[in-house]
């Protein structure tokens, strides 16, 4: 179905000097007629309307063209262009008014659809670039942060602030555990490829908390490196400043066997020259 186009109708039309007069002459039907030749008009691209199809609009709504033709003719509510047309002056007036309100509300839409693109490209860009500020800065701010120190004598230590910080509550002593690790590079190379060394100075705390034997200078018939608790555990083994027979027996029971492997020359040497 065609769409049905709006067009203002003043309340009191019948009451308009021309009309009573058309009702007066040709009743209601008269009345009916001028209505449908407005909503005619209405319809057409310029508002206006060809004379000739006037017996098709009589055909079309069941009444005579000599009706239609009084009507326009004769009750000066119509026009006539060069015999050709006819039109309604009240009709154009009120759609030109309203074609003017209508152009100037898609003009205002169209102004406004702008403003709101242009907006809208401008939060995208203000987005993109706080988002990029913020990733920018995030970033130097973890390359600060991920930016690592050296530490120990001979510096091949590498801690970041954070790691270095946390190792306060992470192991007694912090130094002497960074220099632990520090003094075993230095002397035997990154043998373990250690790459984080908070977790590996943790790691070397944890080994030595559940007794791994940490080795202390002693001294008997030669300098032998023995722990604490090896020496208090064996009192009776060193009393004479020595190394009795026992040794071995004692050893493998008391000693650390990576340590007996370690000096087993030095162990040999001494037994030998106890037993000689």
């Amino acid at each position: 179905m065609k769409d049905a186009y709006y067009f203002s109708h003043d309340s009191n039309a019948k009451d308009d000097p021309k009309c009573v007069m058309l009702i007066e002459t040709l009743q209601l039907e008269g009345y009916g007629i001028f209505w449908m030749l407005v909503e005619t008009l209405r319809d057409q691209p310029d508002y206006k309307y060809p004379l000739k199809l006037i017996p098709a609009l009589a055909r079309r709504y069941n009444t005579t063209a000599e009706k239609i033709k009084a009507v326009i003719m004769n009750f000066d509510l119509f026009q006539i262009e060069g015999d050709e047309f006819f039109y309604s002056d009240s009709l154009i007036r009120r759609m030109t008014l309203k074609d003017s309100i209508i152009q100037k509300r898609i003009a205002a839409g169209k102004q406004s659809g702008k403003v709101r693109r242009q907006l809208s490209i401008e939060h995208k860009l203000n987005t993109c670039s706080t988002y990029g500020e913020q990733l920018k800065e995030r970033k130097v701010k973890e390359k600060k942060v991920n930016i690592r120190k050296s530490y120990g004598k001979y510096k091949h230590v590498l801690l970041t602030d954070e790691q270095y910080d946390n190792l306060l509550t992470r192991v007694d002593n912090r130094e002497k555990r960074i220099q632990d690790v520090d003094d075993s590079i230095h002397e035997k190379g990154n043998v373990y490829k250690i790459k984080n060394f908070y977790m590996a100075i943790g790691k070397w705390y944890d080994r030595d908390q559940i007794g791994q034997p940490k080795k202390i200078p002693v001294y008997v018939s030669k300098q032998i490196e023995l722990t604490e608790a090896e020496i208090k555990e064996n009192e009776e083994f060193f009393a004479n400043g020595g190394i009795t027979g026992n040794y071995k027996k004692k050893a493998k029971e008391y000693i650390d066997p990576l340590w007996i492997e370690e000096h087993k020359g030095i162990i040999e040497k001494i037994e030998g020259e106890q037993n000689g």
